[in-house]
């Protein structure tokens, strides 16, 4: 029986630790937070109005609006709509997913320049390039 108490007491123990270390996490990446929540929201809101917006105008001026719309014409509202969709996508930046993205970018762009390195010079890189194409030469022939 006391081995039994023992068990549950070590069980009930660990799973409170548990509890701990996950609230010790969420605190942490709170603090980690770029931009506040409120100020979050709003950019996300900002950024969703002007895609919607560019989709509605584009829609708007094809359908609606009576113009001569020769190349250049075509070519001027196309760029338009690519502007503000680039705004919108900037703006995202400044958001915390957009801050992490950016962080993600920049340590993944640094494994892969070490991958391609260590990749480029082994043998292996060698093997696969030899495989693929005495197998599209088969392939082909």
């Amino acid at each position: 029986m006391a081995i039994s108490k023992k068990g549950k007491v070590q069980e009930e123990s660990a799973q409170q630790q548990i509890k701990q270390q996950k609230k010790v996490v969420v605190k942490k990446q709170d603090e980690e937070l770029a931009v506040n929540p409120v100020v979050d929201r709003l950019v996300w809101l900002v950024s969703l109005v002007l895609i919607c917006g560019a989709i509605f105008g584009n829609y708007y001026y094809t359908n609606f609006v009576v113009i001569d719309e020769s190349t250049m014409g075509r070519m001027l509202r196309v760029m338009a709509v690519i502007a503000v969709i680039a705004v919108a996508i900037v703006v995202l930046v400044f958001t915390n997913k957009g801050h992490s993205f950016i962080d993600f970018a920049r340590k993944s762009s640094i494994e892969l320049k070490t991958f391609s390195i260590l990749y480029l010079f082994s043998q292996k890189y060698n093997n696969s390039i030899l495989c693929s194409l005495q197998s599209s030469f088969f392939i082909l022939s």
